[in-house]
C-alpha cells in the first residue's frame, strides 16, 4: 500500500513537468517566428536586423537555460530528494509496523487482508502468505460477525472503530481480541482500513477469575453464619452482611454511613483500646463481651477484628467477625451445674469412678478407692497404677483397655487388684470411652466395685450347680449304659447257641468297643461331677465339643433332637480351663434339647471370626425366649424352666467372662433360640 501510494505522488509530479515543458516549447515556437515578423516589418537595416536577431537568439538560449535550470535541474533534484524522504518515510512505517507488540494489517473495502506484520501470524496461527487475501470475516466467530458489520459499516464512513470479539485460531481455539480500525483515505476518498488488533485473553481469563472470585467471596460474606461488619477508621458502619443484620437486629440502611450501634457503653473504653491495637498492625481473636440487640436485649458474642490495610500498608479500616456464642455460654453454664451434681453422686457413691486419658493416666479418682482399696484419689491422679493390677490379670486388662479404645464400646471384665495392706481385692470393673464429635477417643470412664465376697459366694453356688447337674444327667447316662448292654447281652446269646470260631472274633471286637463307649461316658461324668482346680491349658475346642456332643446324644435321642455340627478346619487351640468350658456347653446343650420336647435339629457351628476370636454358635428350633426376658438371663435364681433354679446360666456367664470372652443370646417365639459364645484365640 506505501509503494503504491508513493507511485502515484511521484506520477502526478511528473504530469505537470510536462506539461510545464510542453507549454514552453509552444511559447517558444511562438516567440520565435512572431519576432522575426515584427523585425521584418520595423527593421529596413539589413544589419541591424542581423544584430537584433543574433541579440534574440542569445536572449532565447539564455531563458532556455534558465527554463531548464529552473523547471528541469531543480524539479529532478527535488524529485530524488522527495524520493529518497519517502524511502525513509517507508522504512520507518516497516520499522513500525513489524516491530509493533500488536497486531497490524491493512484490508480493502471488501475485508480482504491486503497486509499483515509478523504479529498477525502469533495471534492467528495463520502465515502471512495466508493470511494475504483472506477475508476478515473468515477469522470471526458466526456470534461476532454482526458485530464486526456495524463497525465495518462506521468505519467506511470515515470513523475510526474500537470494539472486542472474539476470532478463530487456525487450531479452532477461541481468541479474544481488541481490535482498532481507522480508514485509509485518498483524494478524501476511502479506499480501504489500517487495523491494530490485541490478544486480550489473558486479560479477559483474569477478568473472569476476578469475578469469578468476587462473586463467591460475595457469597461467602453474605451466607456464612457469622455476621461481618467492616468500619472505617472513625467507627462509621461502612458495610454489614445478612447474618449480622439477622443476629442484631437492624438493616444495612440502619447502620450504613453511621456509628455501631451495638456497643454496650460499659464496653466503648475497651472498644477503644481494641481499634488501637488493630490500628497499630495487630489482630484481636476469639474477644468475647456482649452486644446490644436493637430491641435493647444484651447477646453474648465472640469477636474478631483484622486491619484492612491499602496498598501501601497503611491501616484504612477495620473488618470485624462475629459470632453469637449465648448458646454457647448456656450450654456451658449447664455443663458446669452438671458437672458440679455428678462430682456430688460421684465422691458420694459406693462404687470406684476413675477417669483417664486415652494413655491410661488418671485424670479423676473418686474418695470411693480409699475405702476399697486403701489408696487416696491423690495417689491415682497423674499415674497409671498398673503395678497394683495382678499379673496374671494384667493381660486382660491391656485387652479390654485396647478393645474400649478401638471399638468404641464399653467393656466390662473381672480382676484382682492389689490392697495398699498387700491383699488382693477382686473389682468387677467397666471401661466406658467418652468420644467428642468427630468420634475421637477423649478419655476413659472406669466403674469398678469389690466383688471379694461375691466372688466367693459364686464360687459355692458353680459347686452346688455341678452336683445338681450330674441329677439331672443321671437318665442320659443310664440311657448310654443301657445300649451297649443290650449289644452285650444279644452277642452272649449268640455265643451261647454256636461254637467258638475264629469267624465270629468281629463279634468280640463290637463287645470291646462298646465296653469302651460305656467306660469313656461314666469317666466323662465322674469328671466332670468332682470339683476341679483351675488350671488354664490349650486345648482343640472341636474335640472338646465332639466329647459334649457324644455326652449329651443319648438324652438327644430320647427327645427325638438331631445334633449336626459345622466345624472349620483351621480353628487353632484357645487357652482355657477345659472342664469349664465343657460345663458351659453341657448347660447351652442341655437347655436347648429341654425347649425341643416335640424334637427337632440343633446346629453347633465354630468358625473364626478374626485372627483373634472364635464364634461358637448353639441353634435350636425350641420354643424360643420372649425378647423382654432375654436381658434378665444370667440372674441368680431367675428361670425360664419350671424346675430351674437360675444357676447353670448364672454359673456359665461367670465361666466365660473368666475366659475374657462374652456369651449373647438371640432368640424368637416359637421359632428358636441361638447362643454365640466367643472366645479370644
Amino acid at each position: 500500500m506505501t509503494h503504491r501510494l508513493t507511485s502515484l505522488k511521484l506520477t502526478r509530479r511528473k504530469r505537470i513537468m510536462i506539461y510545464l515543458v510542453l507549454c514552453y516549447v509552444l511559447a517558444l515556437g511562438l516567440w520565435i517566428p512572431v519576432t522575426d515578423h515584427i523585425l521584418k516589418l520595423y527593421v529596413s537595416d539589413i544589419e541591424l536586423l542581423t544584430h537584433l536577431q543574433t541579440a534574440k537568439g542569445l536572449f532565447t538560449v539564455l531563458l532556455t537555460a534558465i527554463m531548464l535550470y529552473g523547471i528541469l535541474y531543480r524539479n529532478l533534484f527535488k524529485m530524488e530528494l522527495y524520493e529518497k524522504q519517502l524511502e525513509e518515510s517507508a522504512e520507518c512505517y516497516k520499522s513500525l509496523v513489524e516491530h509493533n507488540p500488536d497486531a497490524i494489517f491493512s484490508f480493502d473495502l471488501s475485508g480482504n487482508i491486503l497486509t499483515a506484520n509478523p504479529v498477525c501470524e502469533k495471534i492467528t496461527g495463520y502465515r502471512i502468505a495466508e493470511l494475504i487475501g483472506l477475508n476478515c470475516m473468515q477469522l470471526v466467530t458466526d456470534e461476532g460477525r454482526e458485530q464486526v458489520r456495524e463497525h465495518f459499516a462506521r468505519s467506511v464512513k470515515g470513523e475510526p472503530q474500537l470494539y472486542e470479539t472474539k476470532i478463530i485460531h487456525k487450531t479452532g481455539h477461541l481468541i479474544d481480541v481488541r481490535v482498532k480500525t481507522a480508514p485509509i483515505l485518498l483524494h478524501d476518498q476511502v479506499v480501504g482500513f489500517y487495523g491494530i488488533m490485541t490478544d486480550i485473553t489473558k486479560q479477559k481469563q483474569a477478568e473472569e477469575e476476578l469475578r469469578a472470585t468476587k462473586e463467591t467471596l460475595e457469597s461467602f460474606v453474605n451466607n456464612t453464619s457469622d455476621g461481618i461488619i467492616i468500619l472505617d477508621l472513625q467507627y462509621n458502619v461502612l458495610q454489614v452482611n445478612n447474618a449480622w443484620q439477622n443476629m442484631l437486629g437492624w438493616t444495612a440502611e440502619e447502620v450504613i454511613g453511621r456509628k455501631l450501634p451495638s456497643v454496650p457503653e460499659e464496653y466503648i473504653p475497651v472498644v477503644e483500646k481494641l481499634h488501637q491495637e488493630v490500628l497499630a498492625g495487630g489482630r484481636i481473636t476469639g474477644f468475647e463481651c456482649r452486644a446490644l440487640h436493637k430491641d435493647g436485649q444484651p447477646i453474648n458474642i465472640s469477636v474478631t477484628i483484622s486491619p484492612i490495610r491499602d496498598a501501601n500498608g497503611d491501616v484504612i479500616a477495620f473488618a470485624g467477625i462475629v459470632r453469637d456464642i449465648t448458646e454457647k455460654k448456656r450450654v456451658e453454664e449447664a455443663l458446669r451445674e452438671s458437672e458440679a451434681k455428678y462430682r456430688l453422686i460421684a465422691e458420694n457413691m459406693t462404687d470406684m469412678i476413675g477417669v483417664t486419658d486415652p494413655q491410661g493416666i488418671f485424670q479423676y479418682a473418686s474418695p470411693s478407692i480409699r475405702t476399697v482399696l486403701g489408696f487416696t484419689p491423690e495417689e491415682y491422679v497423674g499415674k497409671r497404677r498398673i503395678d497394683c493390677i495382678h499379673p496374671d490379670d494384667l493381660i486382660g486388662c491391656q485387652q479390654a483397655l485396647a478393645r474400649t479404645e478401638a471399638e468404641k464400646i464399653p467393656v466390662g471384665l473381672e480382676f484382682r487388684h492389689k490392697h495398699k495392706d498387700g491383699h488382693w481385692v477382686t473389682i468387677e470393673a467397666y471401661f466406658i470411652p467418652v468420644t467428642n464429635e468427630n468420634g475421637e477417643l477423649q478419655s476413659i470412664i472406669f466403674v469398678g466395685r469389690d466383688r471379694s465376697e461375691l466372688k466367693k459366694a459364686e464360687e459355692l453356688l458353680q459347686k452346688s450347680d455341678k452336683l445338681s447337674l450330674v441329677g439331672q444327667m443321671a437318665a442320659g447316662v443310664a440311657h448310654e449304659i443301657r445300649n451297649p448292654l443290650t449289644a452285650l447281652r444279644g452277642f452272649v446269646q449268640l455265643l451261647q447257641s454256636q461254637t467258638q470260631t475264629a469267624d465270629h472274633q468281629q463279634y468280640f471286637q463290637v463287645m470291646l468297643t462298646e465296653l469302651d463307649r460305656i467306660n469313656f461316658i461314666v469317666n466323662e461324668f465322674l469328671y466332670l461331677a468332682k470339683p476341679q482346680a483351675v488350671n488354664f491349658q490349650r486345648k482343640d475346642l472341636n474335640m472338646m465339643l465332639l466329647d459334649v456332643i457324644s455326652l449329651l446324644d443319648g438324652q438327644a435321642i430320647l427327645n427325638n433332637v438331631q445334633i449336626k455340627t459345622d466345624f472349620s478346619s483351621d480353628i487353632p487351640y484357645i487357652t482355657c480351663e477345659e472342664n469349664q468350658l465343657k460345663q458351659v456347653f453341657v448347660n447351652i446343650l442341655k437347655n436347648a434339647i429341654e425347649a425341643m420336647p416335640t424334637g427337632g435339629n440343633i446346629e453347633i457351628q465354630v468358625k473364626l471370626q478374626d485372627r483373634n476370636q472364635v464364634s461358637i454358635r448353639f441353634i435350636d428350633q425350641g420354643m424360643g425366649i420372649p425378647p423382654e426376658r432375654i436381658p434378665k438371663l444370667g440372674e441368680p435364681f431367675y428361670t425360664t424352666k419350671e424346675k430351674g433354679t437360675g444357676l447353670g446360666l448364672m454359673v456359665s456367664y461367670k465361666i466365660i467372662q473368666e475366659h475374657r470372652g462374652n456369651i449373647t443370646i438371640d432368640s424368637e417365639v416359637d421359632k428358636g433360640t441361638v447362643v454365640e459364645i466367643t472366645l479370644p484365640v
